[in-house]
């Protein structure tokens, strides 16, 4: 004796072909449900209802020094396509009192500004004082030309 699946449903059993249809149903449903989760990986709304993306990684510097009290880090996401043109700001984080180093950012931001053949930077600035005591003095580029959105990591140095 056969038994009806999902390849070869037993027609003259409509509750077991209904049952076979209603799982492979739910699977598909899963299916579907889990791929629309996984593309919208890292994407929030704003108060506005537009759809944000998210840039994270760490921030570090390698003096050996302890971070100092009463900083500020800021991380900014940058389009710098244009040589003639100045950095543009697509999203901005700034963490006051950071503990230590590496410090860990998520800066937000419109992927509707980005274009497929842009140039993206992350910079980074720690202040304390009022004064910068590191700064990025590199490129750390991300989110096109196969340069990544997450696990980012950035290095500041000093000023001097």
């Amino acid at each position: 004796m056969s038994y009806p699946t999902a390849l070869s449903p037993d027609f003259t059993r409509p509750h077991r072909f209904a049952r076979i249809l209603s799982s492979a149903g739910v699977a598909a449903a899963l299916c579907i449900g889990t791929s629309l989760l996984a593309g919208c990986a890292g994407t929030t709304v704003d108060d506005r209802g537009v759809a944000m993306a998210t840039v994270s990684g760490e921030v570090s510097y390698l003096a050996r020094i302890a971070m100092p009290p009463k900083n500020t880090l800021t991380v900014r996401l940058q389009d710098v396509s244009r040589a003639d043109a100045p950095a543009v700001d697509l999203g901005k984080q700034v963490i006051t009192d950071a503990a230590g180093v590496p410090v860990a950012f998520a800066v937000r931001y419109n992927p509707a500004e980005v274009r497929p053949e842009g140039v993206y930077v992350i910079s980074a600035t720690l202040e304390a004082d009022g004064r910068v005591m590191f700064r990025t003095t590199e490129q750390f580029r991300v989110i096109t030309k196969g340069f990544p959105e997450r696990g980012v990591t950035v290095t500041m140095r000093g000023p001097g």
